[in-house]
């Protein structure tokens, strides 16, 4: 994949993340949550496909964590997404309820990991 990889993965993880603001602000935070992974998921994408060029489509999310690891300079970033994926399950396939807090809080780590992968991936395109 290329630059238009980047690109389309970028793009998609910020609709993610628009929809989950748009829930949160709602007070649909559930669906915010989840689409805050979805961002971070398809941010993890571009990252990788910048440093590594491709990335693999792991159905075993801890295994992207490992992916991102491996990478030159990974190690804060796979922390950084690993840690927006710990309550993935719980609140996306409704074992428990997300609160206001708990919705905000991923946003802000979503949103953070999105700038991220965009400052890392810019270069590249």
């Amino acid at each position: 994949m290329s630059s238009s990889g980047i690109q389309l993965n970028l793009s998609l993880a910020s609709e993610f993340l628009d929809t989950a603001s748009w829930a949160h602000e709602r007070g649909f935070y559930n669906v915010s949550h989840t689409n805050s992974v979805n961002s971070a998921i398809r941010a993890k994408d571009a990252i990788a496909i910048r440093l590594a060029g491709s990335s693999r489509r792991l159905v075993a999310h801890g295994r992207a964590v490992e992916e991102l690891a491996g990478l030159a300079g990974g190690a804060e970033l796979a922390a950084a997404f690993n840690r927006i994926l710990q309550d993935k399950n719980r609140f996306e396939y409704g074992e428990q309820l997300a609160t206001r807090a708990r919705s905000a809080d991923q946003l802000s780590r979503a949103s953070r990991f999105l700038d991220r992968a965009k400052d890392l991936c810019f270069g590249a395109i």
